[in-house]
Order: structure tokens, then C-alpha cells, then sequence
């Protein structure tokens, strides 16, 4: 996935008043906001497996922008039915964290600072 981080967008508001003689505008600053693309690459670790086997996925987020930073950003991955959470198994940089995990679905809110580089991984065993 190619990396676009040079967009934005700029809006004014205005504000006009009619006099007697005259209309006058009066504009508002200018609110930017930044446009960013997160790469994001989801890998496993075997090409293939048996019924039974466990599955490492790992996917690795970027935050390209040089100046601003993704707060409480929630990655989800929903497993196929034929798959379930290895409990104990999610780490984010490779620290153990909890995620949320209801049925298939698996959940972890997480902050991704500007030019930083998130890998998060799991495993999964095969039913």
C-alpha cells in the first residue's frame, strides 16, 4: 500500500453584516486538517497449516505524518469460524496486552504517535 501524507484541507468561514450602506464580511482563520494514509500490512507466519495447527498473524501499522499523532485508534480483526483466539497470545511491539475479544471478533484500542510504527500480533489455532 503506497504512503499519502501531503494532503489537506483548508476551510474559512465568513461572516457578512449589512449596514445601511454597505455589506461587510468579516473571515474566520483558517481550520487545516491533515489527510493521512496509515499503512497497514497483515502477514502470517506459515504459508499453510493442518487442523490443529496454530497460525501467528502479525500486522504492522505506520503512522507516516511527521506532526500529528492517532489517538484511541481500534484495530479489529474478525477470525474465519474455523478459527479461534489463542488466549494470552496478542502483544502489541511485542509486550502482552489484553485485547477485547467477543466470539470471533478481536479488539484493542491503542495511540499511534506521528512517524511510528505499530506491529501487532496473535495467534490462532485451527479447528
Amino acid at each position: 500500500m503506497s504512503v499519502v501524507i501531503s494532503d489537506k484541507i483548508n476551510n474559512t468561514s465568513y461572516l457578512s453584516i449589512q449596514t445601511c450602506d454597505e455589506t461587510i464580511t468579516t473571515p474566520s482563520n483558517t481550520a487545516s486538517v491533515e489527510i493521512i494514509e496509515l499503512e497497514i500490512n497483515k502477514t502470517s507466519t506459515c504459508p499453510w497449516t493442518i487442523k490443529g495447527g496454530t497460525i501467528t498473524y502479525c500486522t504492522t501499522i505506520t503512522n507516516p505524518s511527521a506532526s500529528t499523532d492517532i489517538y484511541n485508534a481500534v484495530f479489529n480483526d474478525t477470525l474465519v469460524d474455523r478459527l479461534t483466539y489463542v488466549d494470552g497470545s496478542f502483544t502489541v511491539d511485542g509486550v502482552p496486552v489484553a485485547p477485547q475479544v467477543t466470539g470471533q471478533l478481536i479488539e484493542y484500542t491503542l495511540n499511534i504517535a506521528s512517524e511510528q510504527t505499530v506491529v501487532i500480533c496473535f495467534k490462532a489455532l485451527v479447528g
